[in-house]
């Protein structure tokens, strides 16, 4: 219990860690988003995303949201679910075409396209603007039997089309997000959904991508208690650190998937290994650097606690963490 705890409390920061494979690249660049073969979606969700919806196809009817017309303001503050204490959960929303809109302007775009985690869910708590009449051929959104990806089909010309979502991830572990909408696929670690408020523009007539979100913290967290900080550089494939107590660590990158890398270590003080240190960075899309965390045990397999960090050009900066002895069991 008192792992999945610590694990669970290390989620709210950035994450945690994964198993380790044997394989050893030449450093960590994290995911190149033109080239996504094989970097995200196991090979069974991805035959099941690139499936193109059949013509004359249908969804399931959401009612949607018409205030938004006006000025596109996005509440996060969607309703929590009775799981939401295990992993953790993200609401996000996507938008896609012309902010502001631009009445009688334009031809017809296609956007169509899924959102799918990794693992975990995808649930669509409303559309935004979709215009579903039922009509074949038309917009609509469609949940799979499948848990992790939901479809949809949109076509925008003066305007723009969205979905609010939450998105759970049920342990904490590497987990990717993937956006496909119309031409632009963009995949994102679970990590860089905590705060998230981000636009692009998408194509020579001007149409973008927006994107919001906020992670929250389960309920584990509030057994999490600060008892230390860190710092290190990460370059190369390697990271290289140290606590402000004292003993330092060194690790080295052991496979890359997406924008993952695994890492695996040694925790030193006074010249002598006192412990083993493992666990994941994960580089962010559309904010600089992105994040790590590392788990630190001693050699008798007794846990010492978590390190959680962003990183940045190289360097990087956190917190150590322990389960606050006050928690129950």
């Amino acid at each position: 219990m008192k792992r999945l705890a610590l694990a669970l409390a290390v989620a709210v920061a950035h994450g945690a860690c994964a198993a380790q494979p044997d394989t050893a690249p030449a450093g960590f660049a994290g995911v190149d988003q033109s080239s996504l073969d094989g970097a995200e979606l196991p090979a069974e969700l991805a035959t099941l995303a690139a499936r193109p919806l059949a013509e004359g196809e249908t969804g399931t009817a959401f009612v949607a949201d018409p205030t938004l017309a006006a000025d596109g303001t996005i509440d996060l503050a969607a309703p929590a679910t009775t799981d939401e204490d295990h992993g953790q959960t993200a609401i996000v929303a996507i938008r896609w075409g012309w902010f502001p809109p631009r009445p009688g302007e334009g031809e017809w775009t296609d956007f169509s396209g899924f959102v799918a985690v990794s693992r975990g869910s995808v649930e669509v708590i409303k559309t935004l603007r979709f215009e579903d009449t039922g009509a074949p051929n038309g917009d609509f959104v469609k949940p799979d039997a499948d848990p992790r990806i939901v479809r949809f089909r949109s076509h925008t010309r003066p305007a723009w089309d969205g979905l609010l979502l939450r998105v759970h991830r049920p342990r904490v572990a590497p987990t990717v997000l993937v956006l496909h909408v119309g031409d632009t696929t963009r995949v994102l670690p679970f990590e860089e959904l905590r705060h998230l408020d981000a636009a692009e523009t998408v194509d020579a007539a001007g149409h973008e991508l927006r994107i919001r979100a906020e992670a929250r913290a389960p309920e584990a967290a509030e057994c999490a208690v600060q008892v230390g900080t860190v710092s290190g550089t990460l370059a190369s494939g390697t990271l290289a650190g140290a606590l402000d107590s004292g003993p330092t660590f060194t690790a080295d990158t052991l496979d890359v998937r997406g924008p993952y890398a695994l890492f695996r270590g040694v925790e030193s003080e006074g010249g002598s290994a006192i412990g083993k240190l493992h666990g994941f960075a994960a580089k962010f899309h559309y904010s600089p650097g992105g994040a790590l965390v590392g788990r630190l045990r001693s050699h008798d397999e007794s846990a010492r606690g978590v390190i959680v960090a962003r990183f940045e050009a190289g360097a990087f900066d956190g917190r150590q963490l322990q389960r606050d002895p006050a928690c129950a069991e």
